[in-house]
C-alpha cells in the first residue's frame, strides 16, 4: 500500500507506504540494488551522519536524489533526510524528514515508511509513486536472492 496522506481539507503534504516483504528484510534498504534498470547502483554510507545518493532513470529524464541518515536503528527503524535538486521533473529543490520502520509480521517484516515536510501536493504524489518503485523493487530483488 502507497499512498499519499489527505487531511479534511489540506492538500496531501506526506506520503504513507506500506509493504509486507517475506524476509527479515530491513537491511536490504542499506544494501544497493544491481542490475534495476532505473536506478544506478546507489553509494550508501550507513551510519548516522552517513549518506546515500541515487541516480534515477525514467521516461527519458535523469535526476539524482540523497539522504543523510538521522539514525540507524537496527533492526527497527531509519530515519534521515531525503533531498533533491532543481533537476528533479517534479519541482525542486526540495528535502523532507523519512522514517521506515521495521515491524517482524509472521515470517516477514512490514516496512512503513513515513515521509513529511512537502510544500505541495504534486511533490508528494510523486514521492509516493517513486516509493512504491522501490517497494516493487526490493521484492524483486527478495524473491531473487531469498526464493
Amino acid at each position: 500500500m502507497v499512498s499519499a496522506a489527505f487531511g479534511a481539507s489540506t492538500p496531501a503534504l506526506a506520503v504513507e507506504a506500506e509493504r509486507l516483504l517475506w524476509v527479515r528484510s530491513w537491511a536490504r534498504w542499506l544494501l544497493p540494488p544491481e542490475g534495476a534498470e532505473w536506478i544506478e547502483t546507489p553509494t550508501v554510507d550507513p551510519r548516522p551522519g552517513g549518506r546515500i545518493a541515487i541516480a534515477v532513470r525514467q521516461q527519458g529524464l535523469e535526476y539524482r536524489l540523497s539522504a543523510v541518515f538521522a539514525e540507524i536503528a537496527a533492526p527497527d527503524r531509519l530515519a534521515f533526510r531525503w533531498s533533491w535538486g532543481a533537476d528533479f521533473p517534479y519541482g525542486g529543490p526540495g528535502d523532507t524528514e523519512a522514517i521506515v520502520e521495521f515491524h517482524p509480521d509472521g515470517t516477514g517484516t512490514r516496512a512503513v515508511l513515513r515521509q513529511r515536510g512537502f510544500t505541495d501536493p504534486a511533490l508528494s504524489e510523486a514521492h509516493a509513486r517513486g516509493w512504491k518503485r522501490c517497494f516493487d523493487g526490493i521484492e524483486r530483488l527478495l524473491a531473487e536472492t531469498e526464493g
